[in-house]
């Protein structure tokens, strides 16, 4: 068995790795990012930035703080040269008398203000059906292309890259076995993996699998949200995503077709104009786990992935790097 020793190294090469290598690079750190090439549910086509979350319309914990943050890093890649389709706003119609009074209630009682606005009728470029009581614009949330957000945060940290699988994880001597039988020994460990790695070594784990699809065109320019999610996927639209149910189990095959039907049912229910289905893409994301004791890491954030990681990962590395200066 040989061995290899690293500063930094990362576990998972999702939206909470990535941004985990970008702001511990920024520290002066030297980064080893180890990477299965399964897929992930970090690489779905185009991801929401919602702090606003449910039918109920409720705010997650710095959720708005999260969008802003990551809105931000976007906008800093993109100056920095980088290509990475984005949009910031987000509406939301409201089915109802009822759910309208809802979410006006939780607008009113957050403890901070929310930017927002109320409009009768949804604008035309959302190409929504108007059988809604009311439309809610959101400006802090958005969507953003996954795939150029990721290349660019790995592109910028200049981590080297393993693709390979993890056999054996010991956080007491902060190092991991691969597949070929590779020892990696670190000064520090942090695992970011997701749902792939949780069901491997992860306990009580829950998983949810999932689908979205791909239209055959463009059904509006921004971001809707409420029952699924539409937004723009170049000159195409992504809608979803399929509800499945929780499992224990990483099962990493289509979904059936009772839950795309239905997930077209509701699309076809919201936008005024027809379309197909172009393609799908599967994932499983990682809901809940309890990871092997002692291991830092940053998971289970679920669908709230680009809405807390980035953030969350800055903060681990501003405290990484002050714990080393001060050891």
């Amino acid at each position: 068995m040989t061995h290899q020793d690293a500063d930094l190294l990362i576990i998972g090469a999702g939206i909470a790795g990535a941004s985990a290598a970008f702001f511990t690079a920024q520290t002066g750190r030297t980064v080893t990012l180890i990477d299965a090439g399964i897929e992930t549910a970090s690489k779905v086509p185009t991801a929401l930035i919602n702090p606003v979350r449910g039918y109920q319309g409720k705010l997650m914990p710095r959720g708005l703080e999260g969008a802003r943050f990551t809105f931000n890093l976007i906008q800093k890649l993109i100056a920095n040269g980088h290509y990475i389709p984005y949009g910031q706003g987000l509406w939301r119609p409201a089915p109802d008398a009822s759910v309208h009074t809802l979410w006006q209630q939780n607008l009113d009682s957050m403890p901070i203000p929310l930017p927002h606005r109320w409009q009768e009728l949804a604008p035309p470029a959302l190409n929504l059906r108007n059988v809604y009581q009311g439309v809610l614009y959101l400006p802090d949330s958005g969507w953003v292309n996954t795939e150029s957000f990721l290349k660019a945060l790995l592109l910028e940290s200049r981590a080297q890259r393993i693709h390979q699988e993890i056999v054996n994880v010991d956080t007491a001597s902060s190092s991991v076995q691969l597949s070929d039988g590779t020892r990696m020994i670190a000064k520090k460990l942090l695992w970011c993996g997701g749902a792939w790695g949780a069901a491997k070594f992860g306990k009580n784990t829950g998983l949810r699998p999932g689908s979205l699809l791909i239209t055959d065109r463009q059904l509006g320019t921004e971001a809707v949200s409420y029952g699924l999610y539409a937004a723009p996927h170049g000159s195409a639209s992504v809608i979803g995503p399929t509800t499945e149910p929780i499992t224990g189990e990483y099962d990493y095959g289509p979904s059936p077709a009772a839950w795309i039907e239905r997930t077209v049912d509701r699309a076809r229910a919201m936008f005024a104009s027809p379309f197909e289905v172009r393609s799908t893409w599967h994932g499983v994301r990682l809901e809940t786990t309890i990871l092997p004791g002692n291991l830092k890491h940053l998971t289970g954030f679920g669908s709230r992935g680009y809405l807390l990681a980035p953030m969350l990962a800055a903060e681990w590395a501003a405290n990484s790097a002050l714990s080393a200066s001060s050891s």
